[in-house]
């Protein structure tokens, strides 16, 4: 993605490139789950090494695009998956950070629209458990494609005004 993410940017020039990239933060999120399993099965000095490099991928994370957000959410459905009212608890809380601003339109639907990802709990809720569609590959193409599509239009809307 940051390759075609750079070829777009540089085909469309703006003020401003594509930054979105969610395969960096998932990786930082999978890295962090391999990092708690180690730690977890390890004892003594291995223990100390895993301990760093969770804050290293913690820390890391912060400067992907998921960023601390990402980091919660990873850590929140791994520690709450058998536990749904927790998972949800936890959720809800997570989201409603992007509340603190206060509620009127523009903190809530322009500077801080991630509080919506709320709505996505009941969908999260009604998972069973067993693998769905085989739509793996779809959503590895759509995400990036997507914004690309979002981005080149917008260069033609910044042209024609």
């Amino acid at each position: 993605m940051l390759i075609g993410n750079f070829l777009v940017s540089f085909t469309f020039r703006r003020d401003y490139f594509v930054t979105n990239n969610i395969f960096l933060s998932m990786a930082m999120g999978i890295a962090l789950l391999i990092a708690i399993d180690n730690l977890n099965n390890r004892e003594g000095r291995n223990k100390v090494k895993n301990i760093l490099l969770i804050f290293i991928i913690c820390l890391i994370s912060l400067f992907t695009e998921g960023s601390f957000i990402g980091t919660a959410m990873v850590l929140i459905f791994f520690y709450f998956k058998k536990d749904k009212i927790k998972m949800s608890i936890a959720y809800i809380l997570l989201s409603s950070i992007f509340l603190t601003g206060g509620f009127t339109y523009n903190n809530l639907f322009v500077l801080n629209p991630q509080w919506m990802m709320v709505f996505s709990l009941p969908f999260m809720l009604m998972y069973n458990g067993k693998r769905g569609f085989n739509l793996k590959y779809f959503f590895y193409i759509f995400y990036p494609l997507h914004i690309w599509i979002l981005y080149i239009m917008g260069y033609f809307i910044e042209l024609r005004y």
